[in-house]
């Protein structure tokens, strides 16, 4: 058993991430980027973002972790 008096406790400070990571995390777990890619014809010299990679920062757009506190005033 742990002697918790002997522990040195550090507090971590609260972070809000949303969903966003999950999602990449899935999103990169079954290669959603290539297989887009490959789905969608496209010419890497004409544009340096792939379908696939536009496609998935669609989808992770809504799920993301503003900071609005700016526009707040």
């Amino acid at each position: 058993m742990l002697n918790i008096s002997l522990m040195k406790l550090v507090e971590l400070p609260d972070r809000v991430v949303g969903a966003a990571p999950v999602i990449r995390g899935m999103a990169d777990a079954i290669g959603f980027v290539d297989l887009l890619n490959t789905l969608f014809p496209w010419d890497a010299q004409q544009c340096r973002t792939s379908p696939g990679e536009r496609i998935l920062a669609m989808l992770l757009s809504p799920h993301k972790k503003h900071d609005r506190s700016d526009l707040l005033g």
